[in-house]
């Protein structure tokens, strides 16, 4: 892979020295993951959130995932609370989490909604997100591609996020409205680290259309 695929990495000072924390990225090809963990490189332990149904759906796939990464399982068909209880595990351990908030590899590159997991568990957890942009992945190998190009891929760390204390958890129109704006705001964050194109490719900003995924909390990543 690093002979292959170089990764360029700015912003890596902005990666917490100690406690949890979440890396919020977008997706946009099977690199993603690899890109990230190598623009880490061993500052800190990172787990993946990775796709129950596509991941560990064959021997042959949870073999390579779990040689490649320190991976959770996350179920993306049900409700997904069971995949954030379990990352909210991982965070408890003081660990940090690359979470895909997306769900799933965008198809034209473009970021897609976020979904409200990631907002729920930096909340939970008590853990800063760090804004994770992550550009030129889908040139090289988009959905689809079984086999990368070779190239650079560009990982841009922005300053992290604390989530806000949460003191009404029996209101829960405010909680939801809490966990939407987070977000949004997440989301725009990872959008404004991009090299003024929204998608990392011509065309123009990605800012989605419409709001975000508000009936689905699930993320992680395929």
């Amino acid at each position: 892979f690093k002979s292959y695929v170089r990764v360029r990495a700015e912003g890596v000072s902005h990666i917490p020295t100690s406690g949890p924390f979440i890396l919020a990225a977008n997706h946009t090809s099977h690199l993603d993951a690899g890109s990230v963990l190598m623009a880490v490189g061993g500052r800190r332990q990172v787990w993946l959130a990775a796709a129950q149904d596509y991941f560990y759906n064959t021997a042959v796939k949870r073999w390579v995932l779990e040689r490649l990464f320190d991976a959770i399982p996350f179920d993306r068909n049900s409700d997904g609370i069971r995949g954030l209880r379990q990352c909210i595990e991982t965070l408890s351990r003081g660990d940090g989490l690359l979470f895909l908030p997306e769900g799933t590899r965008s198809v034209s590159g473009r970021i897609q909604p976020f979904k409200l997991g990631v907002a729920i568990m930096a909340v939970e957890a008590r853990a800063p997100v760090v804004p994770t942009r992550i550009e030129h992945a889908f040139e090289l190998m988009p959905k689809g591609r079984m086999v990368a190009r070779p190239g650079v891929v560009k990982v841009t760390f922005g300053e992290p996020l604390s989530p806000e204390p949460w003191s009404s958890p029996d209101d829960i129109n405010k909680q939801y409205k809490m966990y939407r704006d987070m977000t949004q705001e997440i989301q725009a964050r990872v959008e404004a680290l991009g090299d003024g194109q929204g998608d990392g490719r011509s065309g123009g900003p990605a800012r989605p259309s419409g709001k975000p995924a508000d009936s689905m909390v699930a993320g992680g990543g395929s």
